[in-house]
């Protein structure tokens, strides 16, 4: 085993810093067919601009001469820009005014707002900086307000949370500021709660100053309907009267695609869609919904789980039927990147059509409104790397009109670039015409001074399930030292939620993962990252597999795939067998080893929620594990999900990690964990960092604990069997 030093050598670039080019971002140049990107040399960066028409790149040391896309923002956070820049929208106590930017002139908009039933809202499963910006200063965000895209209207949102108590969200305990320990404090609902808050909608017309309340049900934006709004994720018809937003119950099992006039306030249902557990509007729940509706209100592109596997749906809006269906068969549709009306053409993103083809790559795919089969546009047998990235706690960072590393279409639909690679071939990124053909290949990042340093590849492997049928996909890492002769532990390295999927699939998820599979993997252990049942982009049922069962993230996955896996590789020891996570990984990896003490000795468990009826991210408890109030049933489930109800099983040797200022699972997790097992008489390890936030985990002196921890506990394992005469 080797041991770590210091935490110098767990830096989250470590790897990365190792190879050139490994995420690029492509600026479209306004609306043309040009882009630039800065390339990466080992003498120094240049920057290259490409005309996509013909291929033909010109390249400099600085950039000169090129008009680089700038985002227009709000000049302050707490404003709400109007669409030609000259107005914008503030909240002053409870109410809603207009300020004009260059005369500096205001006039209220509203007048009914009040104490916790105010306009604009700061919802706490959104706004996870609390604590940085009372250090920094910063105003808290403006959202929840929504200007038409003619700059008439504007659509705002409130929240009544009169009747919810004030609920501790945070402290922070070591300050770096050295002021005394701050606490905030917050009116926000619990999955515990009987009924969340009631929200209201409300359309201003700015000419008369005419405020309209929307008729929706005040129970209309659950789930990730409210958060998608305040996100701005509504269309608008063309002469921006008429706006489209989609509205949940709770729990997020229902789900509708409403229109609303803007003048008049009056909702239309256009069409609706129910399941048995939760609807996925994309298979990755922090994406964009794979929804558009048309700029002539006439056409809804909806995607839905209904035939067991996502898939696109063309709706007529008016009768809120079925006109035909865009895609089907038994692969998944993953993201609508756009929908070209002119040409009346659908782009998207999904998996292979081949059988036996890894199902998470990202191929990109046209498919006509009018029907016809889709085509595949990325022939190469990758993963094809479209970030369609929706962070649905990350809202107000600015991400969603940002450029992102990785492909990307043209503005004017005509090219795109293509980042491709798999977990053992680094990035290739070529241009193609959105026809298909190649029109040149850009550049291949380079990989060499990574090989040099004695990296070598993941091992992508398939395992069957518990069932014994569906088959599992994932990655070996091994360590730089490896050899076959000699018995290596075996750590899984878990996030088991499912919200998404984790095993990588690209290049760069291996080598610039927050986990740092390379990382435990030379410490000396065999590691194991696999996605089980439960998890994101496969069918309905693979998704649905667990829910309602103790074993609700599907641990058993675990066992056998690790147990298959070993039989084939004698050099994994499945007598010593650790498994790590943070976050929904961290009361997965704490739920396996309490489910399965006989087979995961040692556990690392990074801020795990504990008591979900007091999660106060209710959003991705609810639409998993059932709205508690809904039955006696569902509620006593919550009970039995409690990773504190099994204190008493544990058996083996358990480190739990918390951060001091987290805001999504609060500290207070940590302490309920804690003394479930001093209840029950279990000795466990815990390690709070203080001034740390949810991604504790990733910090490079947690890494160097967490990896300490399974050396000394896997290894003791091994010195007492030899002890034993075993």
């Amino acid at each position: 085993m080797i041991r770590p030093s210091s935490s110098e050598e767990f830096q989250p670039d470590a790897l990365s810093k190792k190879v050139l080019n490994l995420q690029l971002t492509f600026h479209w140049l306004g609306e043309t067919d040009r882009f630039c990107f800065e390339q990466e040399t080992r003498t120094g960066n240049v920057f290259v601009l490409v005309d996509a028409a013909t291929g033909k790149r010109t390249t400099s040391s600085e950039v000169s001469g090129i008009d680089l896309p700038t985002r227009t923002g709000s000049p302050r956070a707490d404003w709400a820009l109007s669409p030609d820049g000259k107005r914008a929208i503030f909240k002053r106590q409870d109410d809603l005014w207009l300020r004009e930017l260059r005369t500096a002139g205001e006039q209220r908009l509203t007048h009914d707002g009040e104490p916790n039933f105010a306009y604009a809202m700061d919802p706490r499963t959104a706004d996870l900086r609390k604590v940085l910006r009372r250090r920094d200063g910063s105003p808290a965000p403006l959202t929840g307000i929504l200007w038409s895209p003619n700059g008439r209207h504007v659509i705002a949102v409130r929240q009544d949370l009169r009747s919810f108590p004030d609920r501790l969200l945070v402290s922070e305990y070591a300050p770096p500021d050295k002021c005394y320990t701050a606490t905030h404090f917050g009116r926000c609902s619990t999955a515990g709660d009987l009924i969340p808050p009631d929200t209201q909608l409300v359309s201003v017309t700015l000419g008369s100053l005419t405020v309209k309340s929307v008729d929706l049900g005040p129970q209309s934006l659950n789930d990730y309907s409210l958060l998608y709004f305040l996100a701005g994720v509504v269309w608008w018809r063309a002469d921006g009267e008429v706006c489209y937003l989609m509205t949940a119950n709770r729990g997020g099992s229902h789900y509708k695609l409403v229109e609303i006039e803007i003048e008049t306030g009056r909702v239309r249902t256009i069409l609706q869609e129910f399941a048995r557990y939760n609807i996925r509007l994309n298979p990755f729940d922090y994406a964009r919904p794979n929804v558009h509706v048309s700029a002539d209100g006439a056409e809804v592109v909806w995607y839905s789980e209904r035939s067991g596997h996502g898939h696109l749906y063309l709706y007529d809006a008016t009768d809120g039927m079925v006109k035909r269906q865009l895609t089907r068969g038994e692969w998944v549709v993953f993201d609508l990147l756009r929908v070209d009306e002119a040409r009346r053409v659908v782009y998207f993103t999904g998996s292979s059509f081949t059988h036996g083809d890894n199902p998470y790559y990202r191929y990109l795919y046209r498919v006509n409104l009018d029907g016809g089969d889709p085509q595949l546009l990325t022939p190469e047998r990758a993963d094809h790397n479209f970030n369609n990235l929706f962070d649905a706690f990350s809202l107000f960072a600015d991400r969603l009109e940002q450029p992102q590393a990785g492909s990307s279409i043209s503005p004017s639909g005509r090219y795109f670039v293509d980042c491709y690679s798999t977990t053992e071939q680094a990035p290739e990124y070529v241009l193609r015409r959105t026809s298909g053909e190649l029109v040149t290949k850009l550049l291949t990042s380079d990989a060499s001074e990574l090989v040099a340093s004695g990296w070598r590849p993941p091992e992508p492997v398939v395992a069957k399930a518990a069932d014994g049928l569906t088959d599992l996909y994932g990655v070996i890492t091994l360590p730089s030292s490896f050899t076959p002769e000699k018995k290596y532990p075996v750590v899984d390295l878990t996030y088991p939620g499912p919200q998404r999927s984790w095993a990588p699939r690209a290049f760069v998820d291996q080598i610039a993962s927050p986990y740092r599979y390379q990382t435990f993997a030379d410490a000396g252990f065999i590691v194991v990252t696999i996605d089980g049942r439960g998890t994101a982009y496969r069918s309905r049922e693979f998704r649905d597999a667990f829910l309602g069962t103790e074993d609700v993230f599907g641990a058993s996955d675990h066992v056998a795939a690790i147990k298959q896996l070993g039989v084939a590789r004698p050099y994994m020891d499945l007598d010593r067998v650790g498994i790590a996570g943070a976050s929904f990984g961290g009361y997965g990896s704490l739920r396996a080893i309490l489910l399965y003490p006989d087979f995961f000795k040692v556990g690392v468990s990074a801020t795990g929620p504990s008591e979900w009826l007091e999660m106060h991210g209710q959003v991705s408890v609810e639409r998993f594990f059932g709205v508690p109030s809904a039955s006696n049933q569902v509620r006593a489930y919550y009970e039995t999900i409690s990773n504190t109800k099994l204190a008493s099983r544990l058996r083996g040797r358990v480190l739990l990690i918390y951060g001091g200022i987290d805001e999504n699972v609060p500290l207070k997790h940590a302490f309920v964990t804690l003394d479930a097992f001093i209840k029950a008489d279990k000795d466990v390890d815990m390690l709070i960092v203080p001034d740390s936030a949810h991604h504790v985990f990733r910090e490079p002196y947690v890494v160097r604990r967490s990896v300490q921890y399974l050396i000394d506990h896997l290894s003791a394992q091994q010195a007492s069997a030899v002890n034993r005469g075993e």
